[in-house]
């Protein structure tokens, strides 16, 4: 990942302050590793403190409809995302975990990988 942008976050905060209910937009450039027909999406957190790692809910897993594809190894890609945080979610720090996958190197968790990044985030209700 060359960069990544989330609402929320400003380049000196450790985690990003996200709020349930809202939308989140998460934006990055990156360079293929591979070539790929389509690509799925995967975002997972792990909540802090308690090691419990999570899908996170009410993400379209079908990476073709946020960025072009077919891909190309070596080539420069612009991907963006929209997602509204489910209010059940639990007020917690926790660390996020995005991929890319090659849907067609699904198995081999080494080959699949066509892009990774982590960030911190802090989920909070909205104070009224």
């Amino acid at each position: 990942m060359k960069s990544l942008q989330l609402s929320g976050c400003t380049s000196n905060s450790a985690a990003c302050v996200i709020f349930k209910g809202e939308s989140v937009h998460l934006a990055g450039d990156y360079i293929a590793n591979q070539n790929a027909s389509s690509v799925e999406i995967q975002i997972r957190a792990k909540l802090a403190g308690s090691g419990i790692e999570m899908v996170v809910p009410g993400v379209e897993s079908d990476g073709c409809n946020h960025l072009t594809c077919p891909l190309v190894s070596g080539r420069t890609y612009h991907f963006g995302y929209d997602l509204v945080l489910p209010r059940f979610l639990p007020t917690t720090k926790s660390s996020v975990t995005a991929k890319l996958i090659n849907s067609s190197e699904r198995g081999n968790k080494e080959k699949a990988v066509i892009s990774c990044i982590n960030f911190d985030v802090d989920v909070r209700d909205r104070e009224i």
